[in-house]
């Protein structure tokens, strides 16, 4: 059968999975919140895995990226459901722990303390990943000398407060990936889709340069840096 057919296939029984699930939940009577926090989890899921099936080249690749994307976004429910929230260097710090890249050694993070809400987190965790994982099977993470810093920070810009988000790749010459792929639709797209996200992505020999520019509001989290408190008042 066409790998193709196989993964439409795939894709048609999760939908039936997801119906059969509302309905449970709903059966149920379970809280509000929590029916709409799956709701928003399978909605997301479900878009990659159209995304992931659309861009695949064979079911392998197609089974191993899925399977490391729903990891990614279920890391990010976990930390909200504990926590309540998603802290955004946590979340980069253990994504690139999974790549063996540790800060203190190949990895450098700074920026005020921000938490994101579950669903704005899960999205963040998703592009990450995706950054992460081109870095190590094209970039420089993928060799010994190999360095990455991400940086954040906020601008004022006429009574809107932009986060902005840098991730600097460098070490010695690799082979960045020039496609445009699930990872530059997922950087591109889906962010600007969900948190209304403007995207720069450059490749280059040492690696590749990403900015994310996301416009701020109290519904994408919070701010705990109080040297941030007197710019949102």
């Amino acid at each position: 059968m066409d790998e193709r057919v196989l993964l439409q296939e795939e894709i048609q029984r999760l939908r039936v999975d997801n119906r059969r699930l509302r309905r449970l939940l709903e059966a149920a009577n379970a809280p509000a919140e929590l029916r709409h926090r799956m709701r928003s989890t399978i909605a997301l899921l479900l878009q990659v895995i159209r995304q992931s099936a659309h861009r695949a080249t064979s079911i392998d690749s197609y089974a191993a990226h899925l399977a490391e994307r729903v990891e990614a976004i279920s890391r990010a429910q976990a930390a909200a459901d504990d926590q309540g929230s998603i802290d955004l260097h946590s979340l980069l710090s253990e994504e690139l722990t999974r790549f063996r890249v540790l800060e203190g050694e190949r990895l450098e993070l700074s920026g005020p303390a921000v938490r994101f809400n579950a669903r704005p987190g899960q999205s963040i965790a998703l592009a990450f990943h995706e950054l992460a994982l081109n870095a190590i099977e094209h970039g420089p993470l993928g060799l010994d000398d190999g360095r990455l810093r991400i940086r954040w920070h906020f601008e004022d810009k006429s009574q809107h407060h932009v986060l902005v988000l840098e991730w600097q790749e460098s070490g010695a010459e690799s082979c960045p990936s020039s496609e445009a792929g699930f990872g530059t639709q997922t950087l591109t797209a889906m962010l600007f889709h969900e948190l209304g996200a403007q995207t720069s992505l450059f490749h280059h020999q040492r690696g590749t340069s990403c900015t994310i520019r996301i416009p701020w509001n109290e519904g994408l989290g919070s701010v705990l840096d109080e040297q941030l408190v007197p710019l949102f008042r």
